[in-house]
């Protein structure tokens, strides 16, 4: 005879709603903690310890900069980044605008060896802009962007000594 819990527990399993045990839940777990772990360890390698990571923020890659949304009240924040291409069709550009104040902002590569980077599939890009018109500071991969905020420096300042040219060659302490 089957009883009432195995009755809901076959339903259940129909449904795709089946109950997982403990040691599966806490693999996945372990899963997607170790992965955000990875990509905190890689955001302090490139950033060091100069910034800190305000807001993660989604980017939403477009063929055409007339299709930027404009920012609205109450609407979630995300990054609208443009390739602008060359004449012969490689990436040589990004065109975006900011997320805070709504500037447009152009990026373009450091090197050649950033540019090939660029124009591989999918492509490599990690950038760090700031905006000339508001504080904001972003740093933009190919599917999320992060505000950062410039951290001060941790040494304590040194007192510099002063020197002023008194009479002759010899430097004179003050």
């Amino acid at each position: 005879m089957i009883t009432k819990g195995e009755r809901r527990e076959e339903k259940q399993r129909k449904r795709g709603k089946h109950k997982t045990d403990g040691a599966s839940v806490r693999l996945l777990h372990s899963i997607i903690m170790d992965k955000a772990r990875k990509a905190r360890q890689k955001l302090v390698k490139i950033l060091g310890s100069s910034y800190i990571v305000i807001a993660e923020l989604p980017v939403h890659w477009l063929p055409s900069a007339s299709q930027i949304p404009r920012p609205q009240l109450g609407a979630k924040a995300a990054v609208y980044p443009i390739w602008l291409m060359d004449g012969l069709g490689t990436r040589a550009h990004v065109f975006m605008r900011c997320p805070s104040c709504d500037s447009p902002m152009g990026l373009g590569p450091d090197s050649s060896v950033e540019q090939a980077g660029w124009n591989r599939n999918p492509p490599d890009i990690s950038l760090i802009v700031g905006c000339t018109r508001c504080a904001g500071t972003f740093m933009i991969e190919q599917e999320k962007a992060y505000c950062l905020s410039l951290m001060p420096s941790q040494t304590p300042r040194q007192d510099i000594t002063r020197y002023a040219v008194a009479k002759g060659q010899e430097p004179v302490v003050e």
